[in-house]
């Protein structure tokens, strides 16, 4: 077992399987897109020496990193190049100041003009396409909260009317129940070893719709686990 990359404290450490669980990805996708990256030596431009670590074989990142994967495999989705999104990346790092422009509410949010500005370099690709992808990241950005800095914080992966959060500040990041450091991994096993959704919700004192919320949530890992 060996480390690469220390990553940065505080921000959560997400494995592959994590990532496509809470992205709602094929973690065949997830895992060929990063081994992509690194092995094209464009990941220190993406994850940087603070932002990654490998254990092993296993690849992770931290929060603020997860969050600009979406992005990226959404553009690598509808045919951009590693190269050039990486090349735009920088160039939207350096117009914003911050290290990770595709984690920003001035992007995500509130970032057509931006994008317009830089997706003509990234995709070749008709004017509603792009607007098409603009409009897919702001609707992606509708479950994500900011802090004053806005920066990514907290990411609602059911969106904000269910209770499941990922949080880097509980739990390393694993998701959890709103308002508690109930890992709802621990809520999936007990479920699947005999326990009624009833029976957790008293024993871990939480709302019923809150047990069945990270029932379902795992309910998609099934899907993730696909090529």
């Amino acid at each position: 077992m060996s480390k690469t990359h220390q990553p940065a404290l505080g921000l959560g450490a997400f494995s592959v399987p994590d990532i496509a669980l809470i992205l709602r990805l094929p973690q065949g996708k997830v895992r060929r897109m990063l081994n992509q990256v690194w092995d094209e030596r464009l990941g220190k431009a993406l994850f940087g020496d603070t932002f990654s670590i490998t254990i092993g074989d296993q690849k992770f990142v931290n929060f603020h990193v997860m969050i600009e994967l979406f992005v990226y495999f959404e553009l690598r989705e509808i045919g951009a190049s590693a190269q050039r999104i990486l090349k735009a990346r920088n160039a939207m790092r350096t117009h914003m100041g911050t290290e990770h422009p595709f984690a920003t509410a001035t992007l995500l949010s509130h970032g057509k003009k931006i994008w317009y500005e830089y997706l003509g370099d990234v995709i070749d690709a008709d004017g509603t396409r792009q607007s098409n992808f603009v409009d897919m990241v702001r609707d992606y950005a509708k479950n994500i909260d900011f802090n004053a800095d806005k920066i990514a914080e907290r990411y609602w992966p059911m969106g904000r009317h269910h209770q499941v959060v990922v949080d880097p500040l509980h739990q390393f990041g694993m998701p959890t129940i709103a308002g508690t450091n109930i890992n709802t991994h621990t809520l999936r096993s007990m479920f699947r070893s005999g326990e009624t959704p009833e029976v957790l919700s008293g024993l871990f004192n939480l709302p019923l719709s809150s047990v069945q919320d990270a029932i379902n949530f795992h309910g998609r890992e099934l899907a993730a686990k696909a090529a």
